[in-house]
């Protein structure tokens, strides 16, 4: 009887370390495909953020460009309007 108790114990024990260390093996494939998937998650962050940053510079660039393209035509009409005016000032008063 002390034969058989002692051997369903060590049955039970070595069960035991079976499915500890199957878990166990599992919850480090799932921490390792994590590690994985934040190192590639980290390298798309990268590399959307350089694109981000291209992408602001070269708007702010040609968006620079643009409005001191609109600002000289906004003087172009300005004085254009001024010589108008001044001319048909002038008419009236000759």
């Amino acid at each position: 009887m002390a034969d058989s108790l002692e051997y369903a114990w060590y049955s039970f024990a070595a069960d035991s370390n079976a499915v500890l260390g199957t878990a166990l093996g599992l919850y480090s494939l799932v921490g390792a495909i994590m590690a994985v998937t934040g190192v590639l998650m980290s390298l798309v962050a990268a590399i959307l953020g350089v694109i981000g940053l291209v992408v602001t510079y070269l708007t702010y660039h040609f968006g620079r460009a643009s409005a001191l393209g609109d600002a000289s035509a906004a003087i172009q009409n300005a004085r254009s309007s001024v010589v108008e005016y001044v001319s048909y000032r002038d008419g009236l008063s000759a």
